[in-house]
């Protein structure tokens, strides 16, 4: 008897973690961008994550000997995306580069940009400004390949809006574009 309430309890926990997971894909499907920080055409978004109100250590500039150029610290909300685009031939260049003009015409000033190996620490997106998984959603599908100087990192000011955005772009082990996008709006 107590064999069969244990495989009870084994299903029903089973089938809770299904729908959840379930629940968790319908959501991401849901997710609206931020009024003046688009995603990119096509993308899909794979993580998602929103604080209301907190406090945020922002990487800004490049990386080296160990520490960033300099940090922000902002207290204020945080919300993160991750996005895939299943284009294996488009490279992070190009993408960083159309990223950074449409953020321009909404009025962003690009602070600056961080490239590669040289600019950026190798375990980048596993640091927590950046994490790209965002408690386990992005699954695999966000994880960056070796070439670590195809990566791009930069950050926009909205002065009128008092928005922090950066943006870290890698390519996937399919070769797939992931856009990391952060927004912080100082309270």
């Amino acid at each position: 008897m107590q064999t069969n309430s244990r495989i009870a309890t084994s299903a029903f926990a089973l089938a809770i973690i299904a729908m959840a997971t379930g629940l968790q894909a319908e959501a991401l499907e849901e997710v609206s961008d931020h009024p003046l920080v688009p995603r990119t055409q096509d993308s899909e978004v794979i993580a998602y994550d929103y604080v209301e109100f907190g406090e945020h250590v922002i990487p800004w500039g490049s990386y080296s000997d160990g520490a960033w150029e300099e940090t922000i610290e902002v207290e204020g909300s945080h919300e993160r995306f991750a996005y895939v685009l299943p284009m294996p031939d488009i490279r992070p260049l190009p993408l960083s580069q159309a990223y950074k003009s449409v953020l321009g015409l909404r009025g962003f000033d690009i602070e600056f940009h961080a490239i590669g190996r040289n600019d950026l620490p190798d375990d980048f997106s596993q640091q927590d400004h950046f994490h790209h998984d965002f408690d386990g959603q992005a699954e695999g599908a966000a994880y960056p390949d070796s070439d670590l100087d195809s990566r791009r990192f930069f950050g926009a000011v909205h002065e009128e809006e008092g928005l922090y955005v950066t943006v870290f772009i890698h390519e996937n082990a399919d070769d797939e574009p992931v856009i990391l996008v952060n927004i912080v709006e100082p309270q």
